[in-house]
């Protein structure tokens, strides 16, 4: 939802809607998905195979150490791992280094790309794979606060 301030510049003036920028955390159009699957970027100067950290039927995180520009458009080739081959254009949106986080945790180094131009079929996949997939590895927090990756919970 949008968050709009109210501003008056004078009494003669009518009322003035100032759309403010949304938080970081309000412009993500769904919800990311934590998956890793091997992606092949390709832009006018870059061509690599690297690995995802998450998915959604907006963006992808992608993990490389490559230094890419705001901005740049991107050619993304992945398959899901229900075995549906994607090719979507993208654009980088933010990029960084790495590092620890401000809640203690570490991000790697890479790139969020967000999609664009999507096909109605690709677009109606990413939704489908995004909304029903269920976790294949649950992570249990050892004593030392590092993760450890145990299967996913038998169904009864």
């Amino acid at each position: 939802m949008a968050a709009f301030d109210l501003v008056v510049f004078s009494h003669d003036e009518p009322l003035t809607l100032i759309r403010r920028r949304p938080a970081a955390s309000e412009r993500r159009s769904a919800a990311r998905l934590p998956i890793e699957v091997d992606v092949e970027v390709e832009g006018a100067a870059h061509r690599f195979t690297a690995t995802t950290a998450d998915l959604s039927a907006g963006g992808m995180f992608v993990i490389t150490q490559r230094a890419m520009p705001t901005g740049v458009e991107v050619m993304l080739g992945f398959t899901l791992p229900n075995g549906k081959t994607l090719e979507v254009l993208g654009v980088v949106q933010w990029q960084t280094n790495g590092g620890d986080q401000p809640d203690g945790s570490a991000q790697p180094a890479g790139i969020g790309v967000s999609f664009y131009c999507l096909e109605p079929e690709a677009k109606a996949m990413l939704a489908s794979f995004c909304e029903a997939r269920e976790p294949l590895y649950y992570a249990n927090v050892t004593a030392s606060g590092e993760f450890e990756r145990v299967g996913a919970p038998d169904v009864a």
